[in-house]
């Protein structure tokens, strides 16, 4: 048995550099709050939220030109209005065709005659 300890003993003082390393490793590489893997994940979240921040940021410079198309010709407020909210002149009838897998705001089918 203290032969057995003796060849641990002399295992631990002849690689404890190393071991330390390990320990180092572990510790810094998965245990710890700020852990590369951590790092690693953050990483990720981090280039998913910056995508997401260019999806809105075009969203938002496609929203401004078509306002700004809205307050500088009359022609695209009522094609808004007639698209968007299914406003019609009064000499034609609006039908609105949806798929049954879509969500359309319901219309009643008028028709003047």
């Amino acid at each position: 048995m203290a032969e057995r300890l003796n060849s641990v003993a002399r295992f631990l003082l002849r690689y404890k550099y190393v071991l330390l390393i390990l320990v180092f490793i572990l510790v810094a590489g998965f245990l710890d709050p700020n852990s590369f893997l951590a790092r690693y994940r953050l990483s990720l979240r981090n280039s998913e939220l910056r995508a997401e921040i260019k999806e809105c940021d075009d969203a938002y410079a496609a929203a401004d030109s078509e306002l700004q198309a809205l307050l500088s010709d009359p022609k695209a407020v009522e094609r808004v209005a007639r698209v968007h909210l299914l406003m019609k002149r009064a000499d034609e009838d609006v039908y609105v065709v949806e798929s049954p897998d879509s969500v359309a705001p319901e219309v009643e089918e008028t028709t003047e005659e």
